[in-house]
């Protein structure tokens, strides 16, 4: 993995000298790629090992720095080199390679135009709630890392602070984020503003594309008054008997999907359900250091269901399952009342089974695909029938490949029944499912074109303006090849969410015929007739390319190559092949006669790793123009000596997860047979013996990282290779562990609150006050030291990291009293979440 990395970095290799891979420290480095912003100026960086090499900059296939562009050493670092760009352009896109004396290394510069999300709204929660939504912007989304929210009302405006940061994108790409503790009866702005990577892709940094706003009133709140409250006929309500509150109804847990819960329940009998502000849902494990938290739910789903998801727990784990009702009494006063049927659950993972899934592609066809659920699925003597709505002749369904299959010679407008039978980890299964097929066709994929990328490939891209999906539109895409004696072949591929495809295995000479069919998952009528054209490949090697003009000139190969090549066995070599041309050529390796390289324009690197005989290489260029091509032979030659090598290289590292087991190889060549030994952070530890000269290190439940090291004595010299053991934690969203109170407190008492997040990575854990942050951005856990408040105040925990944002929060409360007594007062009934 080292050696091929240093391969994707060798852009430009000026000299056909065999490099050894000791010597990359000396080549320049560069980033692999870097991200600027249109219309704006880029300084891309390439570090030197010398201060005082001469640093040559160009773009891949032109031996000549871009019009316009500066070189400057850094003041303060001498090796570090700049290409200084300015008012960047699309066209400016391309790879730069900075290069010296010893090698090169190569650069990708991506210019991007930010633009504004799409699609932005607004609704209200409750009277302290908002949310809003939004999908990623029209310019390239793939670049968004995240995205900034911005709040403000008629005194502050949403530019001035960032009020929240979003890194969670829904399943159907688009955004949703509820904002909380907002104030009744206010107009607010909210702005939603995408933030791109920019800079090196190594270490980006950020950059703030342009916002959208939407404006929204939050609603009023509950009358609060220190007299009675009344009825719509003027007579003051009784005070409410907090006993009469009752607890929620059928509490059901379920698993939802792996490491997830689904809680459902009913509001209390017999209670007003204005008063209901949410539900409080705690969860605890019955073993030691067992997860455990709150989730508060404000907010019931369509048709006044109400349930939540408790996510990322620990399989085979109890949980005990609480749900209590948050009301809100005369005063503005909140009271948790009591639990609903404490409910046990344990998700043991979901037991193997299949499933079968089918969708129309169009009034005559359709798409039918398997699925597996559960862990380790074995699937065995598979079969599929068919039949239409009378269900009397069951046909085979001969075409099913690769889980997926296409159905055909369907009538519109009619149902079809699909039955598959298979034995799941030895035990037999059957499940079934139906269509309706839809009566007519809408839209039909248009532009179609097709690029061929190499002699055996092509690429085929398409516009489809059908309707819009909520979460997933997909197409299948199918080439079939007709050949002299009339014999038809066939290959298809299902794209999700792309209207481009990539197609393998095309011989030359022969004509093809393509069909994109599109299929919406979200709006199973949406269904189109196929549209075919046909391509042909041209030459047996080069891929299809248009006739020259009379300015256009043939490549040469301009690299020295000789005809043979000597090296010692088991070692790694490059060699590089550059060539010219009018257009820039396209150069490749073939190895055996075989094709090693993909195409690239100006010259191809190729690497040879742990070569232990001898090999025929080809460089070959072409352009509209012609082709040319060297061949050399790279011979293996043993020492006379016999001097012992590795025959395969130790891998550099090797990521596990924990509990998983290895297979580490250590397999040398030389005479006498060698002694072998394995170090485990420098601890002797066994291995297997595989031949005389080659070891296998095996261990079962790896539970920690460490590093291996292989050591082969032989007479003449000791070999030693060394593999890192890298044991991967799972990755986690953050989730709450714990938070302090809620409290009751005098005016301007001090008092300390803590939060606390897991997670993987490890969350970074802020404190928020009327949607500002308060205090420092603190690892895992997070504590306000003397923290005072004039009022009554909820405080907002959250925590986030790569994989998204959780919440939790306390609340303060304040006495009416001035005197301070010997200690506040942990009134627990008051916490909301």
């Amino acid at each position: 993995m080292y050696y091929h990395g240093l391969y994707l970095l060798l852009c430009a290799v000026i000299s056909a000298q065999i490099s050894r891979a000791d010597e990359s420290d000396n080549y320049p480095k560069t980033p692999d790629k870097f991200y600027a912003v249109k219309g704006q100026s880029v300084e891309l960086p390439c570090f030197v090992a010398n201060p005082r090499d001469r640093v040559r900059w160009s773009t891949l296939g032109n031996q000549r720095p871009p019009a316009g562009a500066k070189m400057v050493v850094d003041d303060e670092d001498p090796t570090l080199h700049h290409l200084v760009l300015t008012d960047l352009q699309f066209k400016d896109s391309d790879t730069f390679v900075c290069s010296n004396s010893r090698g090169s290394s190569s650069v990708r510069l991506i210019v991007f135009a930010p633009s504004k999300p799409l699609d932005l709204s607004a609704k209200v929660v409750n009277a302290t709630a908002v949310q809003v939504s939004w999908r990623p912007p029209k310019n390239h989304p793939q670049l968004v890392r995240l995205y900034h929210i911005y709040v403000g009302d008629d005194l502050v405006k949403p530019d001035d602070e960032i009020a929240f940061i979003v890194n969670k994108t829904e399943r159907n790409g688009g955004e949703r984020f509820t904002i909380y503790d907002l104030t009744p009866e206010t107009v607010y702005e909210i702005k939603v503003v995408p933030v791109y990577n920019e800079g090196a892709s190594s270490a980006p940094g950020e950059h703030e594309g342009p916002g959208d706003s939407v404006k929204i009133t939050t609603p009023k709140r509950l009358p609060v008054t220190d007299q009675p409250e009344t009825t719509t006929s003027g007579q003051p309500t009784k005070a409410v008997d907090t006993k009469s509150l009752g607890a929620p109804r059928n509490v059901r847990v379920q698993p939802w999907f792996k490491n997830s819960l689904h809680v459902s329940w009913q509001p209390p009998a017999d209670v007003e359900p204005t008063i209901i502000q949410g539900y409080q849902v705690s969860y605890k494990g019955n073993v030691k250091n067992a997860l455990q938290g709150k989730i508060y739910v404000d907010e019931a789903e369509s048709g006044g269901k109400w349930s939540t998801v408790l996510e990322r727990l620990p399989l085979r784990v109890k949980y005990r399952i609480e749900v209590a009702a948050v009301f809100r009494l005369p005063g503005n006063k909140t009271y948790i009342g009591r639990k609903g049927v404490g409910n046990e659950f344990r998700h043991d993972g979901f037991p193997t089974e299949i499933s079968l899934s089918a969708f129309p592609l169009s009034p005559t066809s359709a798409l039918v695909s398997l699925q597996t659920v559960g862990d380790d699925v074995i699937v065995e003597n598979f079969s599929l029938r068919w039949t239409d709505d009378s269900a009397v002749a069951w046909r085979p369904f001969q075409t099913f490949k690769n889980n997926y299959g296409i159905i055909t010679g369907l009538k519109p407008g009619s149902r079809y029944f699909f039955l598959a039978k298979a034995k799941v980890n030895k035990k037999n299964r059957q499940t079934v499912t139906h269509i309706t097929t839809p009566t007519e066709v809408t839209s039909v994929p248009t532009d179609i074109q097709v690029k061929a990328i190499s002699s055996e490939e092509v690429i085929t891209s398409w516009t489809y303006n059908g309707p819009q999906p909520t979460e997933m539109q997909g197409f299948v895409v199918k080439l079939q090849a007709e050949s002299e004696n009339g014999q038809v072949s066939s290959s298809e591929q299902i794209v999700i969410n792309k209207t481009e495809a990539r197609m393998s295995n095309v011989k030359a000479g022969v004509q093809y015929r393509l069909q994109i069919t599109p299929f919406n998952l979200d709006n199973k009528d949406a269904c189109t007739e196929q549209v075919s054209l046909e391509i042909t490949t041209q030459r047996p090697v080069d891929p299809v390319r248009p006739t020259a003009s009379s300015n256009d000139v043939a490549p040469q190969i301009v690299t020295s190559l000789t005809d043979e090549i000597e090296i010692s066995p088991g070692r790694n070599s490059v060699l590089n092949c550059e060539a010219v041309g009018q257009p820039v050529p396209h150069v490749f390796w073939l190895k055996d006669g075989q094709q090693n390289t993909r195409p690239a324009p100006g010259s191809s690197t190729i690497l040879l790793v742990s070569l232990n005989q001898t090999t025929v290489l080809t460089c070959k260029a072409y352009n509209r123009a012609g082709s040319a091509e060297k061949t050399l032979t790279v011979k293996v030659i043993t020492d006379s000596e016999n001097v012992p090598y590795f025959t395969e290289p130790m891998p550099e590292e090797v990521l596990v997860q924990r509990g998983d087991e290895i297979t580490v190889p250590c397999r040398t060549s030389g005479s006498p047979a060698p002694n072998i030994t394995w170090y485990k952070d420098n601890v002797i530890v066994g291995g297997e013996y595989e031949t005389a000269s080659a070891s296998i290190y095996r261990e079962k439940n790896v539970r920690r990282s460490f590093n291996l090291t292989c050591r082969a004595f032989y007479e003449q010299k000791t070999l030693v290779g060394e593999t890192k053991i890298q044991v991967e934690e799972p990755q986690q969203g953050p989730v709450p562990l714990s938070v302090d109170g809620p409290f009751t407190l005098y005016p301007g008492q001090p008092v300390n609150v803590t939060c606390e997040f897991s997670g993987n990575p490890k969350p970074m854990v802020t404190w928020y006050v009327n949607n500002a942050p308060v205090g420092p951005d603190v690892e895992s856990r997070n504590t306000l030291i003397d923290f005072k408040i004039e009022k009554s105040t909820y405080l907002t925990c959250a925590g986030r990291n790569k994989l998204g944002t959780n919440y939790t929060g306390t609340w303060l409360y304040m006495k009416e009293s001035t005197t301070p007594g010997k200690e506040f007062v942990d009134v627990k009934k008051f916490f909301p979440m």
